[in-house]
């Protein structure tokens, strides 16, 4: 039986059955056309990033009348949480159920509901939520066809350079340790923000291929969650 896992709780706990879904749509690119007077064709202003997507599930369900409350409880909660898929158990997405929640009775006690949850554009890899650690220069490679913004943790003290495939990121006064979220665009140290001491605004990636790594400054080592995506 066909199933999804929302915020770590699979449809079947319900005992919802999944008679229709819609999880195979690619995300929109946002892009702005524009019309220049006196040429043909629009000009594309491409701003770097994709859309979220909706991913819907029309399920039924029996004995509604004591299941409806609970089920709603479960989906009807802000943020974001993983949504995965039976189909696709390799991979995740983060999803927000964001839509309005119907439940009608057909018959005899049997509800139906579309089910639909507002995702961030990429479907992230379960393996790519292990962390490496390099304690000297080495390599990591990203088996996907994306740039991934990985989570990283560098233990030292100082000044260091970060090098991640010949691009240089410079941080200050290391204390014992600092961590760089590329996807939060964001450097801190636990709860305290660290923006003050990185020396870039354009925070790593790691390429699809081989990515080089290397350091320079007093480095103990550096963790990467990379992110796969």
């Amino acid at each position: 039986m066909e199933t999804f896992t929302f915020d770590n709780t699979t449809s079947s706990a319900y005992g919802l059955i999944i008679s229709e879904k819609n999880i195979y749509s690619a995300p929109a690119r946002a892009m702005e056309f524009v019309s220049v007077p006196g040429r043909n064709g629009d000009v594309i202003i491409d701003q770097n990033r994709f859309e979220n997507i909706n991913v819907s599930y029309t399920v039924g369900c029996k004995d509604i009348k004591n299941k409806a409350k609970s089920i709603k409880t479960w989906l009807c909660k802000s943020g974001y949480f993983r949504l995965t898929d039976s189909y696709q158990p390799l991979y995740f997405r983060m999803a927000a159920f964001a839509s309005k929640l119907d439940i009608s009775e057909l018959i005899n006690n049997v509800g139906q509901a579309n089910l639909i949850f507002n995702c961030k554009p990429f479907m992230y890899s379960f393996a790519g939520q292990n962390k490496t650690t390099l304690t000297s220069s080495g390599t990591i490679t990203n088996p996907e066809s994306y740039d991934s913004q990985p989570y990283i943790k560098i233990t030292g003290s100082g000044s260091v350079t970060l090098t991640i495939n010949s691009k240089a990121y410079l941080i200050n006064s290391i204390s014992s340790y600092i961590e760089l979220d590329s996807e939060l665009m964001s450097a801190y140290k636990g709860s305290t923000l660290c923006n003050d001491k990185i020396g870039f605004t354009e925070f790593p990636i790691l390429t699809p291929g081989s990515n080089s790594i290397s350091w320079t400054g007093s480095v103990t080592k550096v963790e990467i969650i990379p992110r796969w995506r």
